[in-house]
């Protein structure tokens, strides 16, 4: 069995049910699962169950192998062919978000320009622009110094009176 994962979905997680040949769970098996070019060892999470999980990209499609072996005997094989889901990214759901886009651009005075309207001459339409000087604002944390001045003269005559009596 294999599926994306919910926390990273360019992730695929092959799980396998292993059993003996009187159909009883297997322990301790050796399972592996070649999917693509890659080999690996696949994990137990349970009696007789086994876990790996592969970065697979976006493909849409994967066929993998897994192989079961213990105790120096072969318990056989068995190959998968699924289609994958899509993976769902920032750009999945533009088509249904069409409608708010257009009037978001006509609300900044932009343009939108759907993907399939691109061509050669999209270059031209976006020209980069570049900003030579930048402007800094400054202000102070203290805007009124004399805020300031009066809390630090009254924070040292506190301390100093303090002092004279002998409670510092």
């Amino acid at each position: 069995f294999a599926e994306r994962t919910a926390d990273d979905p360019r992730r695929v997680e092959f799980n396998a049910y292993v059993m003996d040949k009187s159909f009883e769970p297997v322990s301790g098996a050796n399972v592996l699962l070649t999917a693509g070019e890659e080999v690996v060892s696949m994990e137990p999470t349970g009696r007789g169950y086994y876990r790996a999980t592969l970065d697979w990209g976006s493909a849409q499609s994967v066929v993998a192998t897994a192989q079961a072996e213990f105790n120096g005997s072969f318990l056989g094989q068995r190959t998968l062919a699924t289609n994958l889901s899509p993976v769902r990214d920032e750009m999945s759901c533009v088509d249904l978000d069409e409608p708010f886009l257009r009037s978001l651009a006509e609300r900044i005075h932009g343009r939108y320009v759907h993907v399939a309207d691109l061509d050669e001459k999209a270059a031209e339409v976006f020209v980069p622009r570049r900003e030579i000087g930048t402007v800094e604002t400054v202000s102070s944390i203290w805007p009124q110094w004399p805020v300031l001045i009066a809390l630090c003269v009254l924070l040292s005559a506190g301390w100093f009176i303090r002092r004279a009596i002998g409670l510092v």
